[in-house]
Formats: C-alpha cells, structure tokens, sequence
C-alpha cells in the first residue's frame, strides 16, 4: 500500500505527466497557440488541480490556472473571492488572463471577479496537497439569491403593538335619523323629530389582546339640531318648526377584530355596549328633558399607519343606538349613523 506522504508527489507528478502528454499531442510547447488552449484538452479536464499546482505547470498566460479557478468557482462560488486572490498571489503575471477566462465563463460574476482581483495581494499561504484525480464536473450554475420569507403585514412595524396599550381621539359627522315620539297627549297618533346633520367626536383608551383583538374604553358625544315635529311630541300637538338641540353622551365598551390581509391597511370590525345620556332641548316651548338608557353600536373602518412611529390614522363608521329614552311624557327613539376620521397612538 502506498504511504499517505507519497500520495501527494504521485498526484503532482501525474499532472506533470498529463501536461507533458498533451504538450505531445499537440505538437508544441508552453508559450505555442496549442499549449494556450489546454482548457478545451480533455487531459486536462480530466484532472483536478489546486490553485497552486496549476501555477506550477505552465508559464504565463497559465490556462491550467485559468481552468483550475473556473472549476472551483463552479464548485463553489461562495468562496469566489478566496480562489481568485489565491490564483492571483500564485502567479501574479496570469492575474489579467486569468480575470478575462473567469469572467467570460461567469458574466454574472464579473464585477466581483474583478474586484477579488484588484484586492492587494496576501502572502501566499501554504502549498495544500493536491486533490485526488477525479472526472471534473460542468460548472454548477450560481445559486439565485434566496428571497426571504414575506413579512407578515404590520409584522415588522406592530408586532410590539399587539399587547400594548393606545389612545385614540376621533372626530366627525352624526346623522340622526328621525325618531318616532309617543306622547298619551296624541293619543294613537306617532309623532316624528327630524334632525340635522351635527357632530361627533370620542376619545378612547384600549390595550390589545393578541395579533387580532382590542378592547377599549370610549367616552363619545354626539349633538343634532332639530329642526321640526310632524303630528306632535315633547308638549306639540301638531306639526311644528322647533329649535333646540339633541345631545348625547356615552359610555362604552368596545370590542374589535383586526384583519391583517393586506400590505399596511388593516380593516377591523367592532361591537360595543353601554350607558348612554340622552338630553332634548327645545328652546321654541322651552321643554328640556333627559334620560339614562342602555345604549349599542356597531363599527367598521380601516387603519393606516403614518410612520414607522406609534401613530395611525384611521377612518370609520358606527351605528349607535339609544334604547327608547323617556323624555317628560313622550317616548322616543335614537339611531344615529357616525362617520369620523381618527388618530391613534400606540405607547
């Protein structure tokens, strides 16, 4: 059996030996067109050199060395940089030939060829054993830059967000529909208050529950103008331009859903329940009256991030509901649609 420390002299000398063979068969010596070409000599393909070896075998412009880097940056091209100034400090006066046959064989590496190349050059290091003789293999193809995994939405942004505490302060339009009043002075007859359009706003105070849930406290207030009594209602009898105001403060507990489907924009549906106190003011008879009753809504809307700080903006719809507030002698009804615009801060 053949010692350890003799295998790499055979190897060295069975290169030398196939340089020789192929300089035959060509019909010339080193510096010839032949002996340039050797990178297309199946001898040649056929045995795998080291960096360092291949340096040896030829004077410049070495094709063995040339063909020695491109078979190990095909191999393996994370070390692209490492075999190119190995090449380069091994035989500096291939340094250009060796350049060109690499970045011919790999354009999509040509850039970082040439700056491997243009790096000072190292001291030498060690002369490492010759591989075994294999059949080389056709350059592997660079592998594509690996994508990372999609960022889940909000993912980098409100992770920290999801357990954490906010306010939010919101502001808008509030319709109210017209209530239907029963007064005994009507006897059968349903009176009806029309309204215009007024305003709203709410500011609340909420902590999430995981990636998808919140629950707040909101403390809300919404007022109307009337504007006129059909039939009668609130001491009329009969139909009546009126002035006045119709005012409501809440008390609530909401709960919402957050749907985190698409890139920033995360829509979210809500319910909430509580008190709400529900004052009607006519200044045309001077009737004021209030009352404490249970109070529902719903909410619907869609948040936006406006930096990678706390702060969002949000745009949204309620429908509120005042159960049946007794004022004076009349009865009367409150469903109101709310459209507002918001901000809120995380902390």
């Amino acid at each position: 059996m053949v010692s350890r420390t003799l295998t790499p002299k055979i190897t060295y000398c069975a290169a030398v030996a196939l340089f020789a063979v192929s300089l035959g068969i060509s019909g010339g010596t080193p510096g010839s067109a032949q002996a340039q070409n050797l990178a297309y000599n199946p001898l040649v393909l056929q045995t795998r050199l080291s960096v360092a070896d291949a340096a040896r075998l030829s004077e410049p412009p070495n094709q063995y060395l040339a063909t020695a880097v491109i078979q190990q940056i095909g191999e393996n091209p994370g070390q692209l940089e490492t075999i190119i100034s190995a090449a380069v400090n091994a035989q500096p006066a291939s340094k250009d030939f060796v350049v060109r046959r690499a970045s011919n064989a790999y354009p999509v590496f040509a850039d970082r060829i040439a700056a491997a190349a243009a790096r000072p050059a190292a001291p030498p290091p060690p002369v490492a054993a010759p591989a075994p003789v294999r059949v080389a293999q056709a350059p592997a193809r660079a592998a594509p830059p690996r994508r990372s995994a999609p960022v889940e939405p909000f993912e980098s942004r409100q992770k920290a967000w999801y357990d954490g505490w906010y306010i939010d302060a919101a502001a808008g339009l509030n319709i109210l529909l017209d209530s239907s009043l029963d007064d005994p002075a009507l006897g059968t007859r349903e009176g009806t208050l029309s309204s215009d359009p007024g305003f709203a706003g709410s500011f609340a105070l909420g902590t999430g529950l995981g990636k998808n849930f919140r629950v707040e406290a909101e403390l809300a207030y919404r007022t109307n103008d009337p504007d006129s009594i059909s039939v009668g209602g609130f001491g009329f009898t009969s139909n009546q331009s009126v002035s006045g105001s119709v005012t409501v403060w809440s008390g609530m507990v909401n709960g919402y859903y957050d749907i985190h489907t698409f890139d920033s924009f995360v829509p979210y549906v809500g319910i909430g329940a509580g008190f709400a106190s529900v004052s009607v003011d006519i200044s045309t008879n001077s009737f004021e009256e209030s009352d404490l009753v249970f109070a529902y809504q719903a909410a619907l809307g869609i948040r936006y991030p406006l930096s990678d700080q706390n702060i969002e903006l949000r745009g949204g719809y309620r429908f509120f509901n005042a159960l049946s507030p007794e004022l004076g002698t009349t009865e009367a009804e409150y469903f109101a649609h709310t459209i507002e615009a918001g901000l809120t801060y995380h902390f």
